[in-house]
């Protein structure tokens, strides 16, 4: 190895890399092989071992990529896109359970901070050893983290070999709730719909070639080190080979995205399941506004919206004796309550209820809700200060009527009504923005429950943590039940 002096090295050690760079983005990649070992001549450092890897895979010599990988894993002060680097290496070479691991150690390094990227990648990399259960959990993961540069991976992790298994292991399991917590998203419908359209096309990488028709590879042309799509110029030079290729992707990916469909609505069965005791919990946290959401979720997926179906629950007893009143007065009309809070309707709607649905807390709510999407914020204030009145316990209408006069600009009122609403109603954060909000009256959407169409614990990010908290809710009074069986 050639000694250069401390001055000279690193000039030299910049021009290289620049080099090898600059080669690979042209597309000269037997070049940039070429020339990135000549510089392993003079400094085998993780810069120049980095890029000696993703030279190698570009040029799809993966036993040397692997030799080269080796060489940058003994180096010392490693980020994370060196361990994925040596990763993807270790992959491509056959090297499953080394490829895992150094992914593993990628991710450990940030481990508040995984991007889709990171869970896509340890996806791939758990499939290839066979653990499904884990590839599974981080694909899902990853899509609520996908953002408009990552797109491409809604559409993507459905063709990828690598996951092929992963897919075909979701359509015979069924996960655990703690599972199903972890990863469930409420916008998985829309990836469902987005990959049964043949277009865009699908980017490939590496180790999706070998399971790709030889026919089709002409039309390939490398997007970065390791992803490839079609040339616009073959697509033009052979149309009718491109639209072959991209029916060959569709046919590839419907039964996994029929899997991937068939998988989140087993998890929604089990969230369903579930909401009687997410209400429990939330009751006994005194979230009244949240367990009263759980409720009538149970509601929304019964057949007949029978009170009878609710869990008997002390806190919230004054509302399940009103449910039953309404329900005794008119099935029918309680029904379309209930649905109300999902599928809004007019004033007119309201005013036609009979008697005693009209006069209900949800009435008053969502007529309050009526007027504010009609921004007729004044008699919005007034339906939530009726639905307060009928239920203090509850403090949804407050944090909504602190909207309304957000909107009116009555910030100094919008404070005072704040300062109405529980602790235990609205998580400290959560409180701390409507505040800035109100001190820079500003009337921008405060970060109050959205009511998902099926609700965790976590009420879609408005509880931070609230998942976690209720896992161990629910160890204490399994605890709790073991000692008094025992005694």
């Amino acid at each position: 190895m050639l000694n250069l002096s401390q001055e000279e090295l690193p000039q030299a050690h910049a021009e290289s890399t620049l080099d090898v760079v600059s080669l690979n983005q042209l597309g000269l990649h037997d070049l940039a092989l070429t020339q990135v070992t000549k510089d392993l001549e003079t400094s085998e450092d993780s810069v120049t071992l980095y890029n000696a890897v993703l030279t190698a895979i570009v040029n799809r010599r993966y036993s040397l990529a692997a030799d080269y990988a080796k060489r940058l894993e003994k180096r010392e002060y490693l980020d994370k896109a060196d361990f994925h680097v040596i990763s993807l290496a270790y992959n491509y070479a056959g090297l499953h359970e080394a490829s895992y691991k150094a992914c593993k150690r990628a991710l450990e390094l940030e481990t508040d901070r995984y991007t889709c990227s990171d869970l896509y990648t340890l996806a791939c990399r758990a499939g290839s050893i066979g653990k499904y259960d884990q590839a599974l959990k981080s694909i899902l993961q990853q899509f609520s983290l996908i953002d408009e540069a990552s797109s491409d991976f809604r559409r993507k992790v459905f063709l990828d070999s690598e996951l092929a298994e992963v897919w075909l292991q979701g359509t015979t399991s069924t996960p655990y709730v703690d599972q199903v917590l972890d990863f469930y998203f409420a916008d998985w419908r829309s990836i469902a719909f987005e990959n049964q359209s043949i277009k865009p096309e699908r980017s490939v990488d590496h180790g999706d070639l070998a399971h790709i028709p030889e026919e089709f590879h002409c039309l390939l042309k490398p997007q970065c080190a390791v992803t490839f799509l079609s040339a616009p110029v073959k697509e033009a030079q052979f149309p009718e080979l491109h639209r072959r290729y991209l029916e060959w992707q569709a046919e590839t990916v419907a039964p996994r995205v029929q899997a991937f469909i068939a998988y989140m609505e087993k998890c929604e069965e089990i969230l369903i399941a579930r909401q009687p005791l997410f209400a429990a919990f939330q009751a006994d946290r005194g979230r009244i506004g949240l367990s009263r959401s759980h409720l009538l979720c149970i509601l929304r997926h019964s057949k007949d919206c029978d009170p009878a179906l609710l869990p008997d629950l002390p806190m919230l007893r004054p509302l399940l004796s009103e449910f039953r009143a309404q329900y005794q007065e008119s099935p029918e009309a309680f029904r379309l309550l209930v649905h109300a809070g999902r599928q809004p309707h007019d004033e007119e709607f309201f005013t036609s209820l009979p008697p005693v649905n009209r006069a209900s807390i949800l009435a008053a709510l969502y007529l309050g809700n009526c007027h504010f999407r009609e921004r007729r914020y004044a008699d919005a204030i007034r339906s939530y200060v009726a639905c307060h009145k009928l239920w203090p316990q509850d403090d949804t209408a407050l944090l909504n009527a602190v909207y309304a006069l957000q909107k009116l600009e009555r910030f100094e009122d919008a404070a005072k009504v704040l300062a109405l609403v529980s602790k235990d109603s609205l998580p400290l954060s959560k409180r701390s923005e409507i505040e800035r909000n109100i001190a820079n009256k500003d009337s921008r959407r405060n970060p109050c429950c959205q009511n998902p169409k099926i609700p965790t614990p976590e009420f879609g990010g408005y509880l931070p943590g609230g998942n976690e908290e209720f896992h161990q809710w629910t160890a204490y009074w399994i605890s709790r039940i073991q000692e008094t069986s025992e005694d």
